[in-house]
């Protein structure tokens, strides 16, 4: 009896695993900015910024050096980083002490 439930339970599995995704059925993204920080109360902003990518792309992703970072407390800009540094993060003087976004 257990030897029929267990092939009955085998076969199902294998039956319902029959299927497969072709990757050509996912569609590719178009990559968009991404800016990547983890903010902590004892340290400066740090920001890593970047494109997406697809979820079928293995690439390397690659920082991008020339952006603005613009931080804002309470909806008005309090520090703008025009420049990444040799780690190609983006660094403020700035605490991050309540501060609502960043764009």
């Amino acid at each position: 009896m257990r030897i029929t439930y267990l092939l009955s339970f085998v076969m199902l599995f294998i039956a319902g695993c029959s299927e497969y995704e072709s990757i050509e059925d996912f569609p590719i993204a178009k990559p968009t900015l991404v800016a990547n920080s983890l903010f902590q109360a004892d340290s400066a902003f740090k920001v890593h910024v970047s494109r997406s990518l697809s979820v079928l792309d293995n690439a390397e992703i690659l920082p991008i050096t020339d952006a603005r970072v613009v931080i804002f407390k309470d909806g008005l800009p309090v520090d703008t980083i025009n420049q990444a540094d040799e780690s190609q993060y983006y660094v403020s003087g700035l605490l991050p002490d309540k501060v609502i976004s960043i764009a």
